[in-house]
């Protein structure tokens, strides 16, 4: 693969991300307006709530991933042992920041219950909005 390929390739991965950040906001806004309009304010409340928390969690997410990918790309051509040994720990790095995040929403869920009376349903469309917003984005430009 050539470096025209390889940059074609991360420019179209670059464009089906913020397609979905943009879905996932479009998405929030219409459910967010949608129950406002069939249920009620509480309820809209909730999913509002739940979406601002999942694509918030996203972009925190992209902005790791992004700054892991920029790290590995950058390595020093040491010794392969070195450089795999540096891979793996960035990883981890990922991964444990993974965990800290879904425990941080975890605290923010149960303080925000505290402040607001939350519909569990509501709470779950909205933290739904950004895996919705892939699976429409795959579904309608994946195979290009």
């Amino acid at each position: 693969m050539t470096d025209t390929d390889t940059q074609h390739k991360q420019n179209k991965d670059l464009i089906l991300v913020r397609t979905v950040e943009w879905y996932s906001l479009l998405l929030l806004a219409f459910l967010t307006g949608s129950s406002w309009y069939w249920l009620d304010w509480p309820f809209a409340r909730s999913v509002l709530i739940g979406g601002v928390l999942s694509i918030g969690n996203f972009f925190w997410m992209k902005q790791t991933a992004t700054r892991l990918l920029q790290k590995v790309a950058t390595q020093a051509d040491g010794h392969h042992d070195v450089k795999q040994l540096k891979s793996k720990a960035l990883s981890s790095g990922f991964a444990v920041k993974f965990y800290v995040r879904l425990f941080i929403l975890a605290l923010v869920l149960i303080l925000l219950n505290t402040q607001f009376s939350l519909h569990v349903i509501g709470i779950a469309v909205g933290l739904s909005t950004v895996m919705l917003s892939v699976m429409i984005v795959v579904l309608l430009h994946g195979g290009e």
